[in-house]
């Protein structure tokens, strides 16, 4: 009798094995999956990225962008017309109440800009440097500050070493 060669069992007939007809099959399979899906997901970008969809400016809208620039102009040539000084003045806050067309009625009304520094954010007499720059915030309480290694993340009872 003559020696027949047996095929290994991964190998079939056609001389392929196995895996690489399972591997050939997946990656044809991503590759489908990624030709469906990568035209949706390219239009849905597109549709969020147009500019201004959803934003709309109203005339009344612009009126009172308009108001606050006036009142802020207003504002610094008031200031301008003051002289140099410093910007914690209450009185140079005081400029921009007053019942003028480009002036605040009220200093609880939130109208107007206000200046770089945060000085005359807070209108009401005597609070002209609240908010301001390089102002010390004002405590409610004594400050107590416990050493952060005695106690957990938050805050709660000590952890034993």
């Amino acid at each position: 009798m003559g020696s027949t060669a047996i095929a290994p069992r991964h190998v079939e007939a056609s001389g392929r094995s196995r895996t690489t007809r399972v591997r050939a099959v997946a990656a044809a399979t991503v590759l489908a999956m990624v030709a469906l899906l990568l035209p949706m997901a390219m239009s849905a970008s597109r549709a969020a990225n147009i500019v201004g969809e959803g934003f709309t400016v109203t005339p009344a809208d612009l009126a009172f962008i308009l108001k606050q620039i006036k009142i802020a102009e207003a504002h610094s040539a008031a200031l301008a017309a003051q002289g140099p000084g410093p910007s914690t003045d209450p009185v140079r806050c005081q400029s921009m109440i007053g019942t003028g067309p480009n002036q605040i009625e009220s200093p609880l009304i939130s109208f107007g800009l206000r200046t770089v520094d945060g000085s005359c954010n807070n209108l009401q007499p005597g609070q002209a440097t609240y908010g301001a720059a390089d102002q010390t915030f004002p405590r409610l309480t004594d400050p107590a500050f416990r050493p952060a290694e005695d106690a957990t993340a938050f805050g709660g009872s000590p952890t034993s070493s």
